[in-house]
Parts: C-alpha cells; structure tokens; sequence
C-alpha cells in the first residue's frame, strides 16, 4: 500500500500555526490560535506517520496519524491528547481526505474528517466535526511551512 501522494511528498519537518474552533456550548463560540509544529515520517513508500503538536491554553497538546492508501482508499488510524485522549480513531477515504466516527453518550453517532493538502509549498491539515444529521464544521485549520 503506497502513501498518500501529499503526505509523501510532506516527508520533513512542519512548523506553523493552529486554529482550534470551539463552538459549544451554544452562542458560546470561540477560535483559538497557537504555534503548531508537525513531522511527517515516510517507511518504505508504503505508510506515513504524522506527529504533531499544538497550543492551547498554555499547554501543549499532541497527536499522531498513521496514514496508507490500497486498493480499498485510504487509511487513518489517529489519537491526539486533547481531542479524544486515549482513544484510536478509524478512518477511511481517499487522498489524505478521510471520515470516521466517534460515540457522544445521549447522542446519535457523530462523524470526524481529516484532510491534508499542499498550498504551493504549505501543507494544511484541517479537521471537520460533522453531525449526526451530516453537517459539517471546521474544528482545526493548522498551516505549516518547511522546517529548512
């Protein structure tokens, strides 16, 4: 299973800047913004690991993505300290642009993204909250440029 096509082209170190979009409770909504640094790792041109780190409140915060494409799409296996803390989340799709799902006790399923892109020489990460009723909104834009 070859890596997705951005990401190995991604292979390096990352620094940049975090958005993180908060939007409960209701009429509450806030963005944040904080330094974010990132590492892509490529092995063998067939998977990629993603480290990162961001800003929030004084405290950094981390996660980590391992990421392959086959026949069936792409892969996500992904865990971060402030967004899910202990979990592993599970997600498919196509072109570093992939979907899972999480559980909130009371409520129906809800849904995650996560896509990566290049913006010339930029890489982008950007993380989505969808709903159980299928609406999407941003909950992370983080930009990095090349560590030289």
């Amino acid at each position: 299973m070859p890596v997705p096509n951005v990401l190995a082209q991604s292979a390096g170190e990352w620094r940049g800047t975090s958005k993180l979009h908060l939007n409960w409770p209701p009429g509450n909504e806030s963005i944040t913004e904080g330094s974010s640094t990132m590492k892509v790792v490529v092995f063998n041109d067939q998977y990629a690991v993603v480290h990162y780190g961001w800003e929030y409140e004084g405290k950094t915060e981390k996660g980590s993505l391992i990421a392959a494409e086959g026949k069936s799409g792409t892969t996500f296996g992904w865990s971060d300290s402030w967004h899910q803390n202990i979990e592993v989340m599970h997600l498919r799709g196509k072109n570093a642009d992939c979907k899972g799902t999480y559980q909130v006790e009371g409520h129906p399923e809800w849904g995650w993204r996560i896509a990566f892109s290049r913006v010339g020489e930029s890489l982008q990460m950007e993380m989505f909250n969808i709903s159980p009723e299928g609406e999407e909104e941003w909950a992370v834009q983080a930009v990095y440029e090349r560590v030289e």
